[in-house]
C-alpha cells in the first residue's frame, strides 16, 4: 500500500490574522509565502521572528505548522504548549504530531477533543480514519473517512480521502465497498500508478472480479506479475496481502 496519504494539509486560510505592528505583519506576510512555496524551514524561522516580536495564538499556530511541514514534531509540540487558549485548529495540531510520533493513544485523545469543538471538521476526522486503521479498527476507520468525505468539499483532499476509505473497507473485509470506492478513487487520477493498478486488482480480485484484476495486473512488470501470482498461490486472503504490501 501506498505510505498513507496525509489527509491534514492544511491552508493559511484557516488560521486567523491576528497580527499586530507593521514589521510583524511583513514577518507573517514572509512566513506565509514560503509557506506557500514549500520552504517550510525558512518560513518556520520568519514565524519564529514574528513571535519573538509579540507572542499570539494565531502566530504559535503558524509557526507549529512550519515546524510539523519540516518533520520537528517534538518542536511543534513545544510551540503548541505556549498556546494560551487550545482550540480546534491547536488541537489537531497536536494530534498530527503525535500520530507521527507515534503516539496513538495521546492523538486519539486529542483528537476526541478537537471533534467536540468541531465534529464535522473534515480534516479531523480524516486523522481520526488514519489513527483508527493503524489501530486496526477497519470498520471504525471507514466510518470516519465515509464522514470526513461527507464534509469535504476540496476535490484533491476528497481524492485522497477515497483511497484511504478503499484501503479500510477492503480490511474490513467490505470488499464491494472498497471496488467501488477505488473506482472513484481512480476516475479522479489523472495518471495510473502501477501501484494503483496493483491495488485495483487486489480489490477487484477480493470483489471477485478476477477478469479485472487480471487486467489491471497486466500494465505491471513481468517480474511483478509473477509476485502477485505467487502471492495468490501462498497467502489465505491474497487481496488484502497484495493491497497492503508493495
Amino acid at each position: 500500500m501506498r505510505k498513507y496519504v496525509n489527509p491534514f494539509v492544511l491552508t493559511l486560510a484557516l488560521l486567523g490574522a491576528g497580527c499586530a505592528g507593521p514589521q510583524q505583519s511583513e514577518l507573517i506576510m514572509q512566513g506565509n509565502w514560503q509557506m506557500q512555496g514549500q520552504d517550510f524551514a525558512s518560513a518556520a524561522q520568519s514565524f519564529r521572528l514574528a513571535q519573538a516580536q509579540e507572542a499570539a495564538d494565531d502566530t504559535c499556530l503558524r509557526l507549529a505548522m512550519a515546524l510539523i511541514r519540516s518533520g520537528k514534531h517534538n518542536e511543534a509540540l513545544s510551540e503548541l504548549a505556549k498556546v494560551k487558549q487550545d482550540s480546534d485548529k491547536s488541537l489537531y495540531l497536536k494530534a498530527t504530531c503525535y500520530v507521527a510520533l507515534n503516539d496513538v493513544p495521546n492523538a486519539e485523545r486529542h483528537i476526541e477533543q478537537a471533534l467536540q469543538a468541531t465534529p464535522s471538521d473534515s480534516l479531523t476526522l480524516a486523522l481520526l480514519g488514519q489513527v483508527k486503521f493503524l489501530q486496526k479498527e477497519y470498520a471504525r476507520s471507514a466510518e470516519a473517512y465515509q464522514d470526513a468525505l461527507a464534509n469535504c468539499s476540496d476535490e484533491t483532499m476528497r481524492t485522497k480521502l477515497h483511497y484511504n476509505l478503499a484501503m479500510a473497507q477492503l480490511l474490513a473485509g467490505r470488499f464491494k465497498q472498497a471496488d467501488d470506492t477505488f473506482k472513484l478513487y481512480l476516475i479522479k487520477q489523472r495518471f495510473v500508478t502501477a501501484e494503483d493498478n496493483r491495488t485495483a486488482g487486489a480489490i477487484a480480485y477480493a470483489a471477485g472480479d478476477r477478469e479485472r484484476a487480471f487486467r489491471h495486473w497486466k500494465n505491471l512488470s513481468r517480474k511483478e506479475q509473477q509476485q502477485i501470482l505467487n502471492t495468490i498461490a501462498d497467502e489465505p486472503q491474497p487481496a488484502a496481502a497484495l493491497a497492503v504490501n508493495r
